[in-house]
């Protein structure tokens, strides 16, 4: 008997272990690097960020938000994080609007078949980043992203011709510092030093 549960816990393990994949939804416009105005000297700021599930913060979540956007809004060339106070500051707050009740469902259904009924299952993202320049009212901008994650042997592809990706959040976070360096570089901030 013990030898089945084995057996069986061992099946289960090979056909899940290859199977969730993470898409970053297409229909939201890339940005990219190229399109940034490069800078002499970055601007240092201070970087604020919080994460919250359906409008409840997640403590335990905000410091892998918080090193995630430094690296992306380092990677602009533009702005540059401090860990001393300085007169800038970003505040990134990030919030994930899953719905937990059909998520369960539908994991449940992809356990109860070991895996052969997959599951689709999408985070929304609502990510605001604000802007405050010394005693200046701060400017916020919003942006809306979408990730899907599926897992399971039989499961439907959110975005067809679309491939997986290892690092989902990461992409996501990228392009949302992306598009707030440029949107703000349109509004002709962050130009010359």
């Amino acid at each position: 008997m013990k030898l089945i549960q084995v057996l069986l816990l061992c099946l289960v393990a090979i056909v899940l272990s290859g199977c969730l994949q993470c898409y970053v939804d297409p229909t939201v416009t890339k940005s990219s690097y190229t399109d940034v105005v490069l800078i002499e000297k970055p601007i240092t700021v201070n970087l604020e960020s919080k994460f919250s599930f359906n409008g409840k913060h997640q403590e335990q979540t905000t410091p892998i938000l918080h090193e995630k956007i430094l690296k992306a809004f380092e990677k602009t060339g533009v702005i540059e994080i401090s860990r001393v106070p300085t007169d800038y500051s970003l505040t990134v707050s990030v919030n994930d609007t899953g719905d937990m009740g059909a998520a369960f469902g539908k994991g449940f259904l992809t356990g109860l078949t070991f895996g052969l009924i997959g599951c689709s299952v999408d985070d929304n993202y609502a990510i605001t980043i604000s802007y405050k320049s010394g005693d200046d009212e701060a400017i916020s901008k919003n942006y809306q992203h979408r990730l899907s994650s599926t897992i399971g042997l039989i499961h439907p592809i959110p975005y067809p011709n679309t491939k997986p990706t290892k690092t989902p959040f990461d992409e996501i976070m990228d392009d949302t510092a992306l598009k707030f360096i440029l949107d703000m570089q349109k509004e002709g901030y962050w130009q010359k030093n």
